[in-house]
């Protein structure tokens, strides 16, 4: 009666055995028959992904392109990917090349850009990808900003705050692709017996202008600034300070950059001053690598405004006649150096009879 009753107990668990285990292999093999379709699929999506990225770098720099062509037997300079390609337009004439590069601001990034050799010229550039902060540094995207490459001569210093204009609260998102695409396409001409002549990033012509007053120097890459406060008609003497003219050749401000060092590093300010005492008409922040939220600050009206009337008889110390930001002293500190620095080379000036 046992012995019956033990085989009576084994078929149950025989019956749940023979079942499982057709399961179990179903589901290996359907395990398998999927990894082995994602392996081979995966390098085809991968491809087709790639491609469109291709597309769209290549159709929004160069809408008239026709055929590209592989550009081999170059060294390719860092960051920037093989292949290189030179564009087509409808009449087979070269529109330029373009390629990818990547680089890095406050993170990674990676640019389409167009170039041509001829003209020695950015053609345009696009983001395809990037991780930059959002609303901050993922403005890079934006139009634009993007819009002030093309066209640009590879010659300017493509320097944030003077001939690139810097995204607010951003300056080491766009020195990043400022500096990628500058010192990519200049690397990438080189590389192909091309080379460019860059000028002074301290005030080179091509980002400000032509001479001015016939010192045969040019005039300071943010020298719009320096017009749009004081007029269009002003004269621009550009050294180590701009003596700013009215049409009748009388001084009527000076123009003076200073950089300081903040809390994340140089922090480049032009101070406009009035040649009486001398007092401070403007301040702006040029540059700055201040931590976005914080430092960044810098650059609003609020705490700017507080040096207009300032001369040299103010102490322009945090905490005693300057409002410091919270939490951002050192940054705030050094735009208040740099504006006593500035009254401090305008009086020299001005005392030596305006040399300058």
């Amino acid at each position: 009666m046992a012995l019956r009753a033990e085989r009576n107990v084994a078929k149950p668990k025989s019956a749940v055995w023979n079942a499982l285990v057709p399961l179990v292999l179903v589901a290996g093999l359907s395990g398998l028959l999927v990894s082995t379709f994602y392996v081979w699929i995966n390098p085809i999506i991968e491809a087709r992904r790639e491609q469109e990225v291709i597309e769209m770098g290549l159709r929004s720099i160069f809408p008239e392109a026709q055929r590209t062509a592989k550009v081999d037997g170059i060294s390719l300079p860092p960051g920037v990917e093989e292949p290189v390609y030179e564009v087509f337009g409808p009449g087979g004439e070269s529109l330029g090349y373009m390629y990818y590069v990547a680089g890095k601001g406050w993170s990674d990034f990676r640019l389409a850009v167009g170039v041509d050799a001829g003209t020695q010229q950015v053609v345009g550039v696009r983001v395809l990808e990037h991780q930059e902060t959002p609303g901050l540094g993922s403005r890079i995207t934006e139009d634009w900003f993007l819009a002030q490459f093309a066209g640009k001569p590879l010659s300017d210093p493509f320097r944030a705050g003077d001939d690139v204009q810097a995204i607010t609260g951003a300056t080491v998102s766009t020195r990043g692709v400022a500096d990628t695409v500058s010192q990519s396409a200049r690397a990438l001409l080189a590389a192909m017996g091309v080379t460019v002549e860059v000028e002074d990033a301290s005030g080179g012509a091509g980002a400000g202008g032509a001479a001015a007053g016939g010192s045969g120097i040019a005039a300071p890459a943010y020298l719009a600034r320096v017009r749009e406060a004081l007029g269009e008609g002003v004269e621009v003497a550009p050294a180590d300070a701009w003596r700013v003219n009215d049409e009748n050749g009388r001084l009527m401000a000076w123009a003076v950059r200073v950089e300081e060092t903040g809390y994340g590093g140089p922090v480049s300010v032009l101070v406009l001053l009035d040649p009486a005492g001398p007092t401070v008409r403007d301040v702006a922040v040029l540059s700055h690598n201040e931590t976005p939220g914080l430092g960044d600050a810098i650059t609003e009206s609020f705490f700017l405004e507080q040096f207009a009337g300032r001369g040299a008889g103010d102490p322009l110390q945090v905490g005693v006649d300057i409002d410091g930001l919270t939490m951002a002293t050192q940054s705030s500190a050094a735009v208040a150096k740099a504006v006593k620095r500035a009254i401090e080379i305008a009086a020299a000036l001005g005392g030596a009879g305006g040399a300058q």
